[in-house]
Order: structure tokens, then C-alpha cells, then sequence
């Protein structure tokens, strides 16, 4: 499974933030909102257990996908965020 610190560049090579977010929306578009909250646990707890965790990397990515995300499902994904970033 592909890391959030991996979102830095795309699999084209590219730092292009509407690039990446559409990317992720084609990988991860399909699965429903709980199959991508256990996606993203999973990933923080590894990235968190070998050290390589970066809050402000999560931050970065939330940012990048709030424009595809109704109101509610921002305020989710923020409410989310902030919960697996402050252990």
C-alpha cells in the first residue's frame, strides 16, 4: 500500500497538487468513505511505528483534496486529521 509521505510525487514524477489529487481520486475514488478511513489509520499507524510519520505531510494532503469534497465530508476529513495527528 502506498504511503501518504509518497504523495509528495506522483508515479508520473510530478509535485502538481490538481495532478496528485486527481490521482488519488482515481486509485482511491472507488472505495467507500470507511474503506478510506481504514486506509488512511492503517497507513498513519505504519508510518507512525518506523518513524517516518509527518503531520504537516497529512496536512498537505487534506489540503490537496478539500476542493473534491462536499462541506460535510471536509469537516470529517478535518475532524479525522486532527485526531490520528495528535497522537
Amino acid at each position: 500500500m502506498r504511503q501518504l509521505k509518497n504523495f509528495k510525487k506522483s508515479s508520473c514524477g510530478t509535485t502538481d497538487p490538481e495532478k496528485l489529487a486527481k490521482e488519488a481520486m482515481a486509485k482511491y475514488g472507488s472505495l467507500n468513505e470507511d474503506e478510506l478511513v481504514a486506509k488512511l489509520t492503517e497507513s498513519v499507524e505504519k508510518s507512525k511505528k518506523d518513524g517516518t510519520f509527518n503531520p504537516e505531510e497529512l496536512i498537505r494532503f487534506a489540503s490537496m483534496m478539500a476542493p473534491y469534497l462536499s462541506d460535510s465530508q471536509r469537516e470529517r476529513m478535518n475532524n479525522l486529521i486532527n485526531l490520528l495527528g495528535s497522537e
